[in-house]
């Protein structure tokens, strides 16, 4: 089952736990992955995606077992014509997936800080609304999910979105921390940055912190109340 690098393959993956061409066995294994549009125009040639401001939303075969051994099969054209499924239908299974086996977390940077150096678990806020609402909106939150795997997914739900403005009624800023995470940052009247100043954050998270393969974007965005969705705030190109 391993091969001489002592890595499982993901043909061998493929064949101990699925027909890859039979949609009913994998169907339950589909997950969103959100990536940049520029980035990444060569990748997605030949797969289906859906195209969100500067970004776009492309689909993978992820089983549990594969992780730390083989990164997720990514959804082809080819793949998706073998299982006579629309784009619609795909992305509507890999979103229920993900918000069902990947449940949204969002915790204080604090809280962050604090699991890292002692270990102990932060307050998921969409877990604990009552505790939410009495939270203090002059902090940075962390935007992940339950296992931090493709993250960034969370804010192509209507429904995490607008939970998190009952909270910051001026809006908030998203700063793409990575495909994993986002940071979420509340507006408000008194110490928040500029927005350049804003870019130059994620700018340089990206440039000294971030894997190139898991960059998301050199941009920002932001959430109003009454927005179906977010949306761009800086159109700046990509070049990381």
């Amino acid at each position: 089952m391993l091969n001489t690098q002592g890595d499982v393959t993901k043909e061998v993956l493929a064949k101990e736990f699925l027909d890859i061409e039979n949609f009913e066995n994998i169907k339950k294994y589909l997950l969103p992955k959100l990536i940049n549009h520029k980035a990444n125009q060569s990748i997605i040639l030949n797969m289906p995606y859906m195209e969100v401001e500067d970004l776009v939303v492309i689909y993978q075969i992820f089983i549990p077992e594969w992780r730390g051994k083989a990164d997720p099969i990514a959804v082809t054209n080819q793949l998706m014509r073998l299982w006579g499924v629309e784009l619609e239908t795909l992305h509507v299974l890999a979103m229920e997936n993900n918000l069902k086996n990947f449940p949204p977390i969002l915790k204080t940077m604090k809280d962050i800080w604090l699991e890292i150096s002692d270990r102990k678990s932060g307050v998921n806020y969409f877990t604990n609304k009552e505790l939410f609402l009495k939270q203090d909106r002059d902090v940075m939150y962390v935007l992940n999910n339950r296992g931090n795997l493709f993250a960034a997914v969370n804010i192509l739900y209507p429904e995490i979105l607008k939970s998190m403005i009952e909270v910051f009624p001026d809006g908030y800023y998203i700063l793409p921390s990575s495909v994993h995470e986002l940071i979420i940052l509340p507006k408000r009247e008194k110490r928040i940055p500029s927005v350049n100043e804003l870019l130059e954050i994620v700018r340089s998270i990206n440039s000294k912190e971030v894997a190139m393969d898991e960059v998301l974007s050199n941009a920002i965005y932001e959430y109003t109340k009454g927005d179906e969705r977010f949306r761009l705030v800086n159109s700046d190109s990509f070049n990381v």
